[in-house]
This record gives C-alpha cells, structure tokens and sequence, in this order.
C-alpha cells in the first residue's frame, strides 16, 4: 500500500499479479499483438488464481487520506476458513446475536473468507454461567468462540479471557450487547471478522517497501486502571517480507 496525498490515488497492493495495462494491449502489430497481450494478461491471471493470488487494485483515499470504507470489500491478503465456532450469548441478547451471524456471513464473503454457521448457544449472563457452557462445549476442533456479554462488566470479561487463555486455549472474541445496536453494525462487524480474520493467522494487507532482512516489531502497554500499579507489556515482531 502506497501512502499518497489524500487528493491523490491510493495503489492498495494485494498480493499477485499486475493485469496488463491499456497501454500494453496496443503494443504489437495491431490486433494481433492487442489479442497477444490480452492472452498473456489471462494467463497471468489463470496463474495467480490457481496460486490463490489476487489483483493488484487502486483504491482512491477520501479527503481525510482515508480508505478503509473503500477497501473494506475487498479480498484478504490471507484469508482464513472459519468451519467451527460457537457464538454464546444472553437471552436478552438473542436479536444481536443473529444479526452479528448474519453480518459475519455477509461481509466475509467479499474478503475471501470461508464461513461455516456458527452453533448458537443461549447462557444466563453472569461469568459463570460462559464458563461452564465453555467447557461442555468446547472441543479440539474448534476455531473461535464470541462472546455477546450483555454489559462492560469487567469481572465476567476477565474470567472468559482467562480460562480462554489458561485453562483452555481457544481463540475468542468478546463484544458487548451494545455495540452490536448501533447504526453503524455492519462497520463493526466488519471490522470484528479482520480481527478474528487476524487471530487465526491470516492477513489483512500488504504494504509494498523495498526493505531487505528487516524485523518488524510492534509493541503496546495496558495500565490497568483498577490496579494502577500494574502494567503489561505486548510485543510482537516478524521477518516476514509480505
């Protein structure tokens, strides 16, 4: 992905191949080199598809430098099937979570993402009542859980994520009733499916950069603003050239 002035062109670069340009197909002996280089573009296209690749794509940034509205249809760099997954909610959460099933299978088709219906389970709402229904459901074959939590109690979202990641380590995504009534819910569940997209270890983007042998790192800091003396660190780095 180039970054460009915000009144100019955007080039989001996905990975595969370039198709041939207007240009290119007029070069050669008239129609006979246009129709040339229009099999070489179909090649190269039969190509990339059958390697799993996609077009490169130019996407126009709003007046802001922004285009996450533009390229939110668009096909993952790495695209990960989701086959098992169960979605937990409240009683009182039932309508948001249909709509959250619904949106996931909606928008994860233009990415690329493989989604198979989730299996519903209805809970009482205290922390509790997630972990039991966690272990009577979870399995070795299972990809992702979501959690709709009827509230930001921090007490029941801390006691999920910690025997989802200690006592029985599944990926999961947790995300209050009340987001999920907003307007805007597509947009969130749009950006929901990237991170979960993200957490089974695909990718969204690539940008281009002529770096060589270069490590990535990222890093961000929690201050636990209950216990303030308290503070994690995360860090993540890659050496990977996508």
């Amino acid at each position: 992905m180039k970054f460009l002035a915000p009144t100019q062109s955007a080039c989001l670069y996905l990975r595969g191949y370039l198709k041939a340009s207007r240009s290119s197909q007029g070069t050669g002996s008239g129609a006979q080199g246009s129709r040339e280089s229009l099999k070489q573009a179909a090649e190269k296209k039969r190509r990339g598809r059958r390697r799993g690749w996609v077009p490169v794509m130019e996407v126009k940034a709003n007046s802001q430098g922004d285009w996450s509205r533009e390229i939110r249809e668009l096909p993952l760099l790495n695209a990960m099937p989701l086959h098992s997954w169960l979605i937990l909610h409240s009683r009182s959460s039932h309508r948001e979570a249909m709509s959250l099933k619904s949106h996931l299978q909606s928008v994860t088709a233009p990415m690329g993402i493989t989604v198979k219906p989730a299996e519903m389970i209805e809970v009482d709402g205290d922390a509790n009542s997630y972990i039991d229904t966690l272990r009577k459901y979870t399995r070795p074959t299972l990809q992702m859980v979501i959690c709709i939590l009827p509230n930001d109690d921090k007490h029941r979202y801390d006691s999920i994520k910690r025997y989802l990641c200690t006592k029985c380590p599944i990926l999961s995504q947790c995300v209050v009733k009340k987001t999920l009534e907003k307007v805007q819910a597509r947009t969130i569940v749009t950006k929901i499916a990237q991170q979960m997209n993200c957490k089974m270890g695909g990718a969204l983007r690539k940008v281009e950069t002529d770096v060589q042998r270069t490590m990535f790192v990222g890093i961000d800091c929690f201050h636990d603003t209950v216990n303030r003396q308290k503070s994690i660190a995360g860090f993540v780095a890659s050496t990977n050239a996508e």
